[in-house]
């Protein structure tokens, strides 16, 4: 099982898609419907296998889908978005969760992690970086006599 490597990991999925910053190194990444939909179960601790078996389970998936789902796992945790864990977050049955077939088939079947480094010295030349705790984010200016 794995989690969100929460040390250096920012994760937000709005919309769908899973908007992923890792606040060390100002790289930022993206993961299209159906992948965000797969991260979502392997943040919340189901097993590879269970996973799996909930993706074989979809009308139409490809009979490569391990390949696929080890691949984006790899990518994963390369950049360091995931960690290996023992920790298991859910208390719900995996056979209780769907993935939405119609999205799947959409994104063919296709978990795609995209990064970007574009604002990478914005993200990590912002001034939230370099508050000491006991200032807060604006200390007070000098009052003028």
């Amino acid at each position: 099982m794995y989690k969100l490597n929460e040390e250096k990991i920012f994760c937000d999925i709005s919309d769908g898609i899973a908007i992923i910053i890792n606040y060390l190194t100002g790289v930022y990444y993206s993961i299209n419907i159906f992948g965000s939909m797969v991260f979502e179960k392997i943040i919340d601790g189901y097993s590879r296998d269970e996973i799996l078996t909930l993706l074989k389970n979809i009308p139409n998936i490809p009979p490569n889908i391990d390949e696929k789902f080890d691949r984006f796992m790899d990518e994963l945790l390369l950049a360091d978005i995931i960690i290996v864990s023992n920790e298991k977050k859910v208390n719900v049955s995996i056979s209780n969760i769907n993935i939405n077939a119609s999205i799947a088939a959409e994104d063919d079947f296709e978990m795609k992690l995209t990064e970007y480094s574009d604002i990478q010295a914005m993200l990590i030349a912002d001034p939230i970086h370099d508050v000491e705790d006991w200032e807060g984010w604006s200390p007070a200016l000098p009052q003028e006599c």
